[in-house]
């Protein structure tokens, strides 16, 4: 069975403590004795086209750099626009207007716009993503990979760039496997063989980027955790952990250590 990794995230309250002021004795009357109805609260008007379409104005500027402020309502106001359902017209307004934020917008809308493109799978999703890993004034090709790795249709498309010369598609294909879709049981265990041939492959490649090295060495991990005494996967985390860029190479170095806990521990 594919071991999976799951990321639990922890919600802690704090209650405030209650006044010390003594409640004066309540002498119930017939007023008082009846049920108080609260005012039915008013429904939330449906967002309109319009509104969408000034919210992606403000998430094009490139001032909206983080999640505060404008931008940070404007970015959530399309999201609730999408979950709406438009239709296709307007889905491809909206569509052509993530592009525009894309093209012009802060690196942090930028990737927004990339998961509004893939979460509702919006029309020409996968051209512009693939466009955007395969723009070399990007930062963003994994970002871009994991948004990419849930429209394409094939699996073709990642071995493919695994195994092309571009490094920028090696990075991106490793993010898109994380989220490509997979059906049925024997689908699963057919990409899991299959993504550990490639990543074979990738990992025995002369020279890497600190990128991709990092990416690597997290898909290392999770196979190692499922057979820490995978020989050729350990051995190409022993030389990638000696990688130049000390993120990258301390990133693989934890998959090796993981693996050698798992060994002396199961």
């Amino acid at each position: 069975m594919i071991r999976m990794l799951l990321t639990l995230g922890v919600l802690l309250a704090l209650h405030a403590g209650c006044s010390n002021k003594k409640a004066e004795p309540r002498v119930a009357t017939k007023e008082s004795s009846k049920v108080e109805k609260a005012d039915p609260q008013p429904k939330e008007a449906p967002i309109t086209d319009e509104r969408a379409q000034q919210a992606l104005e403000v998430m094009a500027d490139p001032q909206s750099k983080t999640d505060q402020g404008p931008g940070l309502a404007a970015m959530l106001l399309v999201d609730a626009w999408l979950k709406q359902g438009p239709d296709e017209a307007a889905r491809q307004r909206t569509s052509k207007a993530l592009e525009r934020v894309i093209a012009l917008g802060s690196p942090f809308m930028r990737t927004r716009a990339y998961g509004l493109l893939a979460d509702y799978a919006l029309p020409d999703a996968e051209r512009i993503l693939i466009a955007e890993v395969e723009n070399p004034s990007r930062d963003e090709h994994g970002a871009a990979g994991v948004a990419l790795g849930q429209v394409i249709k094939d699996f073709a498309q990642i071995r493919d760039w695994i195994r092309d010369d571009q490094p920028f598609h090696w990075e991106a294909a490793l993010s898109m496997m994380s989220t490509f879709k997979t059906f049925d049981k024997t689908e699963q265990e057919q990409r899991w063989s299959e993504r550990r041939t490639l990543l074979i492959e990738l990992g025995k490649r002369p020279d890497l980027p600190a990128s991709v090295v990092y990416g690597l060495a997290e898909w290392f991990e999770l196979y190692l955790d499922e057979d820490p005494s995978d020989a050729q996967i350990l051995q190409l985390a022993e030389r990638w952990s000696k990688h130049p860029d000390d993120m990258a190479a301390q990133q693989m170095k934890k998959a090796v250590y993981m693996a050698r806990i798992n060994r002396e521990t199961r």
